[in-house]
């Protein structure tokens, strides 16, 4: 009978722990995949895997940890009461500021807040968590206010520090992250990814203060519910990270006039070319050209968006945030669509060719394989740092690679296939990008047709004319096909060299929109793109009637003959034209010249001795060209108020194009302040985005 007694006793013992511990488990699981909205249930493995990998991964790393040092050390003091109390009511406890301390790097220990980093349960839901440190702001870390500690989200634990690493190397704005190892309370917590956050501190880092910063998540707790949360079509999704100072926090109409312009310009001529003014090029053809970089697009419609809104330059700047490199893909594109600006700059001609002379850049400075070379020397500390975790099994997304006691050698083992397919990207990026150029022509009626194929920027299309064969003297895109030289098409300037006439324009073929997979909401905002035959058709005074052409890739200079065939292609998209170099004429202001509203002047200026500029109230003139102002002594130019008593705008020289005006013997009165497509201009006398100006005997008064 005490045997039974025993036996029954150990039984209900037994169950007891495993009621007690399976409640636990499904606790823990749901409040990882179920409390929040939004999070796809993407469960680690099956629960008993799970806890069992757990138990031993937390018994074999107290026998296979290194005492070597690893990865630079980040130790972290709390209070285990703070812990608790950040993990009372998840999601929202988890934002909640706690006191604590961290070892500096003077060994002194240094009060800071501390609170867990990330809505996505993963960040916090399991026992190795994400962190977010603020220091006091008269002591920061080093230059630094607020660092996050995020937990490697795929099995190679590299994924986001890559993609912040190669941001920095190709010059897009991307915070500084290196990878640590983080203790808390003198308990190691494996390898972290240590990244500064992006605030105020990060803008003064990089001298960009102050401006607006806005932060675009729709995701998770931050999504808004029952509403299109595409943050291109509604400024209310968006909130401010940091704020300009000469406005109110609520006022968000610079994002407002952006988000405005992204719509206008698919369908008007002016609204785009004030958005290349606003949304520039060359930033954004920089970052669509990391992207393909890294493979990743994550920076998108709905969510990982940091805008950097500069008033006194009137443009908005992408930030890398949270992006994840994807070389695992096995399928490499050039393109993909990611939000609503992107997918229109990637039908502008200029756009694609910038981003085009990117990635041959970056395939030329060997950005990969330097990276490769980079991350190489970082996998011994990495694997010391590692063999210390005990919460390996935990990864994010479900990998069992690195459940086993690891050694240098099999880690190596795994990340040379990550080395390997950045090998692999490079050398695609090169084979697209290097090629000859992809064309081909035929002839036509009264016009020469010019099919572009391949992401190869095509020029010095070089038509060879036979002996007693008019050259034509005018060369122009029949932009409207209809034949014959028409107002709109656009002239291609051209040399001649013997019986060669060489084009003086480059041309690319379209990318287009393409779907694979059935069509869904998500896949129509971030589906791919194809560059598909482009057809341009090419107009003369006479008919043009080459014997032969040839043509160069623009990147590399390498050229090669053009096949003369029936090959047809697509009409050329609105925003792809030709891209030739635009010459303007000078134009020359005298006498007395009324100003009644603001005036942008794009065009290289004269202004002679004596000239009057009359502004009417509020009116400002904008130079965004090269100015010379010619007064003398003896007869100065003056700029004033039509209208006596009445103050107006500003003058202004914005933009690089301004370089070396020269502003000789002017007078300036009754000028203030003023704001003009949406930039702000705070004198009556203004310079932007420029430098060289010669002044000479300028006179100011109010």
């Amino acid at each position: 009978m005490p045997k039974q007694i025993n036996f029954l006793t150990i039984i209900i013992g037994l169950m007891s722990l495993v009621i007690f511990w399976g409640s636990h488990v499904l606790y823990k699981e749901w409040r990882a995949h179920f409390i929040d909205i939004g999070w796809a249930v993407r469960p680690l493995d099956n629960l008993l895997s799970y806890q069992s990998q757990r138990l031993y991964e937390f018994t074999h790393h107290h026998f296979t940890k290194s005492r070597k040092k690893g990865l630079p050390t980040v130790r972290l003091y709390i209070p285990e009461k703070a812990r608790i109390k950040l993990m009372e009511d998840p999601p929202q406890s988890t934002k909640k500021w706690k006191k604590g301390f961290i070892l500096d790097s003077h060994r002194n220990l240094t009060k800071i807040k501390f609170r867990h980093r990330g809505d996505a349960p993963r960040n916090w839901a399991y026992e190795k968590k994400s962190w977010r440190l603020k220091a006091p702001k008269k002591k920061l870390f080093g230059r630094v206010r607020i660092y996050n500690y995020g937990i490697p989200k795929h099995e190679t634990f590299l994924d986001n520090y890559i993609s912040y690493y190669i941001g920095r190397k190709v010059g897009v704005m991307s915070p500084q992250s290196r990878m640590v190892e983080l203790f808390i309370n003198e308990e190691p917590y494996g390898v972290y990814n240590e990244v500064e956050h992006i605030d105020e501190s990060f803008l003064r880092n990089n001298n960009i203060m102050p401006v607006n910063l806005y932060k675009g998540e729709q995701v998770y707790k931050e999504r808004y519910l029952t509403i299109d949360f595409d943050l291109f079509n509604n400024p209310s999704l968006w909130r401010k990270a940091s704020i300009f100072n000469r406005v109110s926090e609520d006022d968000v109409s610079d994002l407002i006039y952006f988000l405005n312009l992204v719509r206008e310009a698919e369908t008007s001529s002016e609204s785009f070319a004030r958005l290349k003014q606003t949304a520039k090029i060359d930033d954004w053809a920089l970052f669509s050209a990391y992207q393909t970089l890294v493979q990743a697009w994550h920076n998108d419609w709905r969510h990982n968006m940091r805008l950097i809104f500069d008033p006194w330059s009137g443009s908005v700047k992408p930030i890398v945030h949270d992006t994840v490199s994807m070389f695992r893909e096995e399928d490499f594109k050039l393109n993909r669509r990611s939000h609503a600006l992107l997918t229109l700059y990637n039908k502008s001609s200029d756009f694609v060719l910038k981003k085009h002379r990117n990635l041959y850049k970056f395939v030329i400075d060997e950005i990969l394989p330097k990276t490769i070379f980079h991350l190489d020397n970082l996998i011994p500390n990495l694997v010391t740092s590692m063999s210390r975790d005990k919460y390996r099994h935990q990864q994010s997304f479900g990998t069992k690679r690195f459940f086993h006691p690891i050694n240098e050698e099999k880690v190596r083992q795994e990340w040379n296939q990550l080395f390997m397919q950045m090998r692999k990207l490079n050398k695609w990026l090169s084979n697209q990008l290097s090629g000859p150029p992809q064309a081909e022509w035929k002839q036509e009626k009264n016009t020469l047709a010019l099919t572009i194929k391949g992401p190869i920027p095509v020029d010095k299309v070089t038509m060879s004319f036979a002996e007693g064969t008019t050259i034509p003297s005018f060369i122009g895109w029949d932009a409207d096909s209809n034949g014959i030289i028409s107002n709109g098409d656009l002239r291609i300037p051209f040399r001649i060299d013997g019986r060669d006439l060489i084009l003086e324009a480059t041309w690319l073929a379209n990318q287009v929109s393409s779907w694979q997979d059935p069509i869904n909401w998500e896949l129509i905002q971030t589906g791919g793109f194809n560059m598909i035959p482009t057809l341009f058709r090419l107009v003369g005074n006479v008919r043009i009637e080459p014997t032969e052409i040839k043509a160069s890739n623009n990147l590399t200079g390498k050229q090669a003959v053009l096949s003369k065939s029936s090959l047809t292609g697509v009409t050329p998209s609105r925003w792809n034209q030709p891209i030739v170099e635009k010459t303007s004429k000078e134009f020359v202001w005298s006498g007395d010249k009324i100003i009644n509203e603001n005036q942008i002047i794009s065009y290289p200026l004269k202004i002679l001795p004596g000239t009057k500029i009359l502004l009417k109230q509020g009116a400002s003139l904008i130079f965004k060209n090269r100015v010379n102002i010619m007064g003398t002594i003896s007869d100065p130019v003056i700029v004033k108020s039509a209208t006596k008593g009445n103050s107006w705008g500003v003058m202004a020289f914005h933009g690089p194009k301004t370089t070396g005006s020269r502003v000789f013997n002017i007078q300036m009165e009754d000028g203030g302040e003023g704001k003009i497509d949406n930039i702000f201009y705070s004198a009556m006398l203004s310079i932007h985005e420029s430098q060289g100006i010669h002044f000479k005997n300028l006179t100011m008064r109010k």
